[in-house]
């Protein structure tokens, strides 16, 4: 009786645990679209740009899409998108708060390939 009340316990900790990161990791991903819209808003960042990093990043509705599904979406190639999204986050993103969000929702979320390396060279550089 013991041992199944303290399973139902460590049950209710764990979904506590998941709806608490479920909840950060949606404040994470609200986060970062609203340093790309403050970026857009200064003409940092074109609509499109936007587009592409929120699509890469799953930032709308959680789905990480691939280069060639946001390639398809906006009737590019994925090497178009591939370059673009490169050259965004090398060139464009000025704000250094999106690469430490951004850091901290890479520990809940795999982020694409592309992105991730991109990261890692704004932490190298840091």
């Amino acid at each position: 009786m013991d041992a199944e009340i303290r399973n139902d316990k460590d049950r209710g900790k764990e979904a506590d645990r998941s709806i608490n990161n479920t909840t950060l990791v949606n404040d994470l991903r609200r986060h970062l679209l609203l340093l790309l819209h403050q970026q857009l808003n200064r003409g940092l960042l074109d609509t499109q740009d936007v587009q592409i990093i929120s699509l890469s990043l799953g930032l709308e509705d959680g789905k990480c899409l691939t280069l060639k599904e946001i390639g398809r979406s906006m009737n590019h190639s994925a090497e178009y998108i591939r370059l673009r999204q490169h050259f965004i986050l090398q060139r464009k993103v000025k704000h250094p708060l999106f690469f430490l969000v951004l850091e901290e929702y890479s520990h809940y979320t795999k982020l694409p390939r592309g992105i991730s390396y991109q990261l890692q060279l704004k932490q190298d550089e840091a």
